[in-house]
């Protein structure tokens, strides 16, 4: 269901992406961006459900997320600095700026130990925690701010606006799944829920403080580094060992694809395999001014370029979800 629902959305983007590229009528080329702009929020809410379905379901099993977390020295100050940025440049649906016009957002995160963690979850958890209090403030503050504990074991960051508050009643569930805590229609509900999932998968902590009329406070405590029973070495990977044949790790070249390639200058050659004529046409409409490509809808008929082709392609770009035969299987 993930991949049916994003295949489409990849398409839409990377098409219209590369008519923006080539496109000179300014105003054509304004319609298009917002046309990316409205398939990337698509995108991001398909991933974003999809992520909360995995959890719940392992919750309701009582297994643990099929989700792996890349693990990797991470600067948080670094990263808020970044999403601070690029959401005062930000607009929403309606063209207006993220922040308001009488609202200030301001960073005070501090140096702090460089931490262990996913850093594209970490740019998620703080980017939801941020818009989500730009959203509700109308006027003052919002203040992203930072410390580390006296034994340099964990490190806050706190995001405090000064915007409508969050009621009691509406506290007690403002974590939870597609709740929207009364104050506002928009969105879906999920970008604290997933922050609080994503935390708590790093050995974390997440909480709330709000008063009606004065603000709000969310305060994320993430762990210097990882416990060690849930911290794996970043050059493991079992679940995908088991599944991918040797010679894509690297240990084994077989005789029958073992050819050298061409020595004459030539253009790198890539290999397309994927069952989506949309996908296919955006990687070759991508690649094409400094890649010599190739086309296969399925697994076999990649196979089969593979048996008779003169020269091997230099880049294989291979969909793992296809019919018939998998990418895996490949």
């Amino acid at each position: 269901m993930s991949h049916e629902l994003r295949s489409p959305l990849h398409g839409i983007i990377g098409l219209v992406e590369s008519l923006c590229t080539s496109e000179t009528d300014e105003v054509r080329a304004k319609k298009m961006r917002m046309v990316i702009n409205c398939a990337t929020r698509l995108l991001d809410l398909v991933v974003s459900i999809m992520d909360m379905a995995s959890s719940l379901d392992a919750q309701k099993t009582g297994t643990a997320s099929n989700k792996q977390l890349c693990r990797d020295p991470v600067e948080l100050p670094k990263i808020i600095d970044e999403i601070v940025t690029l959401i005062k440049s930000s607009t929403d649906k309606r063209g207006k700026s993220l922040v308001k016009p009488d609202v200030e957002l301001i960073n005070n995160a501090k140096a702090m130990p460089i931490i262990e963690a996913d850093a594209y979850k970490c740019t998620q958890v703080f980017y939801n925690i941020i818009t989500n209090a730009c959203k509700f403030t109308m006027k003052g503050t919002v203040t992203v701010s930072s410390q580390v504990d006296s034994d340099n074991q964990w490190v806050e960051v706190s995001v405090t606006d000064t915007g409508i508050g969050v009621a009691r009643v509406s506290l007690e569930r403002i974590f939870e799944p597609f709740e929207q805590d009364g104050r506002c229609q928009e969105g879906i509900g999920l970008g604290l829920s997933i922050a609080k999932e994503v935390v708590e998968r790093h050995g974390g902590r997440i909480t709330v403080e709000s008063e009606l009329g004065v603000g709000t406070t969310f305060l994320v405590r993430l762990p210097v580094v990882m416990a060690a029973d849930t911290r794996q070495s970043r050059t493991q990977t079992p679940e995908l060992d088991t599944q991918v044949p040797e010679v894509l790790q690297g240990r084994v070249v077989p005789k029958s694809v073992a050819r050298s390639p061409s020595t004459l200058p030539r253009r790198p050659f890539v290999l397309s395999v994927d069952d989506d004529i949309v996908n296919q046409t955006v990687i070759e409409d991508v690649l094409k001014d400094k890649y010599d490509t190739h086309m296969a809808m399925d697994g076999h008929e990649a196979l089969e370029h593979i048996e008779t082709c003169e020269v091997l392609p230099d880049v294989v770009l291979l969909d793992v979800m296809m019919p018939g035969i998998s990418g895996i299987e490949v």
